[in-house]
């Protein structure tokens, strides 16, 4: 069973209706509330809810996150846990070509006072910390460092020597896509030959 799906379910059954001003119906067949309550009261969609209890939706934003946290009552420790719980769906659902090892997700739950990424050979992040998140102000997982740093001017000051920086991009794509795929895929190919 997928984590986050049961501890939602489990949190929605906790809820009394009355507690989320929905009136008291005697042939309720739940205990606490219902899939279509929760997507309602949360902003969701009934159909992206249940694709949630069931494991299916892979990628909650921080907002419906937010949203379901305040409807199911969490407190402080449920928040975080429904976050960590919501960011190993991430990891696992974004590992193209394969999985990440166990215990490199653990190793990098233990780097906490440095930013730390998982990537794989084309730049693509596969997991990365709280901290990393924070550093590049969103989530990991379908960033490509790549692309970020060619692409988007706006984050150059996070790079001490940009120009160095580049060089050293460019150097490591070619040889690992041509090694890996013989050709450069076409998101790299963009940011190798792409003037600037």
């Amino acid at each position: 069973m997928d984590d986050l799906a049961g501890f939602l379910r489990t949190r929605r059954s906790r809820v009394d209706p009355a507690a989320v001003d929905i009136p008291a119906d005697t042939r309720r067949r739940v205990e606490g509330l219902r899939r279509e309550e929760v997507a309602h009261l949360s902003g969701v969609s009934v159909d992206y809810y249940v694709r949630l209890e069931q494991g299916r939706a892979t990628q909650p934003s921080e907002q419906i996150l937010d949203a379901l946290a305040r409807v199911l009552g969490l407190d402080e420790t449920e928040h975080e846990h429904l976050y960590r719980l919501a960011r190993q769906r991430r990891r696992r659902a974004k590992t193209p070509g394969g999985r990440i090892r166990p215990e490199l997700l653990r190793v990098l739950d233990l780097v906490a006072d440095a930013p730390a990424l998982i990537m794989d050979h084309r730049m693509d992040v596969l997991a990365g910390n709280r901290l990393a998140e924070l550093l590049y102000g969103r989530p990991m997982p379908g960033l490509n460092t790549a692309q970020h740093i060619f692409l988007d001017e706006t984050e150059r000051g996070l790079y001490t020597n940009w120009e160095q920086c580049t060089r050293d991009v460019v150097g490591h794509l070619r040889p690992g896509e041509l090694r890996t795929t013989g050709r450069i895929r076409h998101g790299a190919a963009g940011v190798v030959r792409r003037p600037r």
